[in-house]
C-alpha cells in the first residue's frame, strides 16, 4: 500500500491486558500519599482562572501542565480540581503503559516482550510515583513516548511520514514544555530523524521528514511562546533563571538535606532505584548482559544490525542522554531521572529481544 510499514498488528487481548493495567494503577493514583510540592501545582492550574500565569504569580516550571489541568479544570468546582488533577495522572500514567506496548511492538515485533514492556511499565514502583502524583512528573513522560511512538510509526511509513513525524514534533515540544529535563527527547529524536536517510536525496529527506518534525515542534512550543511574550521577564526568571540562583540549594539546605548537593547523591539515586525496583533492575541487567555477550562473542556486527534495523539506536541515545541531562540540576532529587526510566524498560527489552533472536 505504499505505506512501509512492517512488524505485527496490534493484538486485541493485549489492548484488553493493558486496560486492565490500567485499571489496576487506578487505586494508587487516588490513594497515594501526597508529597510536598503538590499543592504548588494544583494552585498554578486554580489561578489560571482569573490570572495569567507568569505575570501575576509565581511558577518556576513551564507553562504546559497548569496550561492543560488548568483549562479543563475551568469547568469543576474548585474543590475538585485536586482529585481531577490525580485523574489527570492515572489517564496519562494510562497512556503511557499502552504506549509502552506500542513501542516494544515496534521495536521487538514480539507481543509477549511488548506487553511485558506494559506490564514493567504500569507496576514499577520508581515510576508509580508519578501515576497519582499531582507534578508534572508523568505528562513529560507521556508526551515523550509520544513523540517516539510516532517517530518511529514516521520513519516506518513512506505515506504517512509527514503528518506523523509533524505530530510527533508537537508531542516532543509539549513534553519541554511541561518539564524543562524532558528537552533531551526532542534533541535525540532530532539527530535521529536526521540520520536516518535510509538512501534517500537529501532534499527529499530534509521536505519529508526533517522539515515536518521541526515544524511540529514549533507548533508545540507556541504556548511556551505566548507566556514568554505576556511576561517576558517573569517568565525568564522563574522558568530558568531561579533554578540557575543559589535558592534552591539554600532551600534545601534550610530543610536540612544537604546531602542531595553533592555529586555522591547520583549514585545513591540510581543504586536506590536498581535495588527497590525489580523492572529497573532487570532491565538494566539485560543491556549489561546483552553488551557483555557482545563483546566476548565479537558480535558488534550482529548487535549493530539488531539495533539499526529497528530503532534501538534511538533507544540507547534516548537513555544515555537523559540520564546525562537528568545527572545536571542541583539538588540532586529522584523525581528528575523518572524521564529516563521508560528509556531504560526500553532498552531491556531491545537486548533481550536481540538474545533470543540469536540463541
Amino acid at each position: 500500500d505504499g505505506s512501509g510499514m512492517t512488524g505485527p498488528r496490534v493484538n486485541i487481548f493485549a489492548l484488553f491486558a493493558v486496560a486492565i493495567l490500567s485499571l489496576v494503577i487506578l487505586p494508587h493514583s487516588l490513594m497515594q500519599e501526597t508529597v510536598l510540592d503538590e499543592d504548588q501545582f494544583v494552585a498554578a492550574a486554580y489561578l489560571m482562572r482569573d490570572h495569567l500565569l507568569y505575570r501575576d504569580y509565581l511558577y518556576f516550571q513551564p507553562p504546559i501542565y497548569p496550561l492543560l489541568v488548568g483549562s479543563i479544570g475551568n469547568w469543576l468546582a474548585p474543590e475538585q480540581l485536586f482529585l481531577f488533577a490525580r485523574l489527570t495522572s492515572w489517564a496519562m500514567a494510562s497512556g503511557c503503559t499502552l504506549l509502552m506496548y506500542l513501542i516494544g511492538l515496534r521495536l521487538t515485533e514480539r507481543q509477549t516482550i511488548a506487553l511485558g514492556l506494559a506490564g514493567l511499565f504500569a507496576l514499577s514502583p520508581f515510576l508509580m510515583a508519578s501515576f497519582g502524583s499531582v507534578r508534572n512528573d508523568i505528562m513529560p513522560i507521556f508526551f515523550g513516548l509520544s513523540g517516539v511512538a510516532l517517530c518511529l510509526n514516521g520513519l516506518a511509513s513512506d505515506r504517512w511520514a509527514g503528518r506523523l513525524l509533524l505530530l510527533s514534533g508537537v508531542a516532543l515540544a509539549l513534553a519541554v514544555g511541561t518539564k524543562l529535563s524532558a528537552a533531551f527527547i526532542p534533541l535525540v529524536v532530532t539527530v535521529y530523524v536526521i540520520s536516518r536517510r535510509s538512501g534517500r536525496p537529501w532534499n527529499e529527506h530534509i521536505r519529508t521528514r526533517i522539515l515536518p518534525l521541526v515544524l511540529g515542534g514549533m507548533l508545540g512550543a507556541l504556548p511556551i511562546l505566548y507566556y514568554a511574550v505576556q511576561a517576558p521577564d517573569n517568565f525568564f526568571y522563574d522558568v530558568f533563571l531561579f533554578h540557575l540562583s543559589d535558592a534552591p540549594t539554600r532551600w534545601y539546605r534550610f530543610l536540612g538535606r544537604p546531602e542531595t548537593l553533592e555529586p555522591g547523591m547520583i549514585l545513591h539515586i540510581v543504586l536506590s532505584v536498581l535495588v527497590q525496583d525489580p523492572a529497573m533492575l532487570a532491565a538494566f541487567a539485560a543491556t549489561l548482559l546483552g553488551l557483555a555477550i557482545a563483546l566476548a562473542g565479537r558480535l558488534w556486527r550482529d548487535l549493530h544490525k539488531a539495533l539499526n534495523a529497528r530503532g534501538g539506536y534511538l533507544v540507547l541515545a534516548l537513555l544515555t542522554a537523559g540520564f546525562a541531562l537528568s545527572a545536571q540540576p542541583i539538588p540532586h532529587l529522584v523525581h528528575y531521572f523518572m524521564p529516563v526510566g521508560p528509556y531504560l524498560l526500553l532498552s531491556g527489552a531491545v537486548f533481550v529481544n536481540w538474545l533470543v533472536d540469536r540463541y
